[in-house]
């Protein structure tokens, strides 16, 4: 940062060159993308911009994180040291857009989902992430277990059973998760939480173990 800035004054050229694209500069600003309309990301539209923005803000949580740095300093100095100076900022990359469209074209579709929830756990906390997941699952299922729970074999045992062990699951999880915090990557501990809890949720919804407990508390 020091050397872009000592460069640039003693030097003062007529343009300063910075390997960025509108997007990424726009990132580095603090600027938000632009409001995307769902119809539009439907019919994708504006799926690589909604992504691009999504990934250039995970990369930057992370590597400021990691390293105790700010992404792309250097080149935030040199923006700086320019404008002072009435000297033109030229933006000399490759649209974002089109870098990530070609990246997800080549990608399998496993390397796909992997991507997405990686980039969901990695930008927002994981437990709000599977909070809000839940939620639109649990959205979508109630009213149709409550409609036709009978006709598809969903009773209200089988119900009571399925919520003893979401609700073991989650506290597994949540225990692993901050007892990971001590020795394990955040990688790992994701991994770890999921396992063990879903793990523990299947055993204890197998075997009715708590059922109880939900009758008593949550009739």
């Amino acid at each position: 940062v020091e050397e872009v800035e000592e460069t640039i004054d003693r030097e003062r050229p007529d343009v300063v060159a910075v390997e960025l694209d509108e997007g990424r500069y726009r990132q580095m600003q603090g600027e938000t993308p632009e409001e995307l309309d769902a119809g539009d990301l439907l019919k994708g539209n504006t799926v690589f911009q909604f992504l691009a923005y999504w990934m250039l803000s995970y990369v930057q949580t992370q590597l400021g994180e990691r390293f105790d740095i700010e992404p792309g300093a250097d080149m935030q100095a040199a923006i700086d040291v320019a404008d002072e100076l009435g000297i033109d900022v030229a933006l000399v990359d490759r649209d974002i857009q089109t870098t990530i469209q070609r990246f997800w074209a080549r990608m399998t579709v496993l390397e796909k989902l992997r991507m997405v929830g990686g980039l969901a756990f990695g930008v927002t906390d994981s437990r709000v992430a599977g909070v809000m997941a839940g939620l639109i699952v649990g959205i979508v299922a109630g009213p149709v277990i409550g409609l036709f729970g009978d006709s598809l074999g969903v009773t209200d045992t089988v119900l009571t059973s399925v919520t003893a062990g979401v609700l073991a699951a989650l506290l597994v999880a949540l225990v692993v998760d901050q007892v990971g915090k001590a020795g394990l990557s955040p990688d790992l501990r994701l991994y770890a939480a999921a396992g063990l809890g879903l793990g523990a949720g299947a055993i204890v919804g197998a075997f009715g173990v708590g059922t109880d407990l939900v009758t008593t508390y949550l009739g």
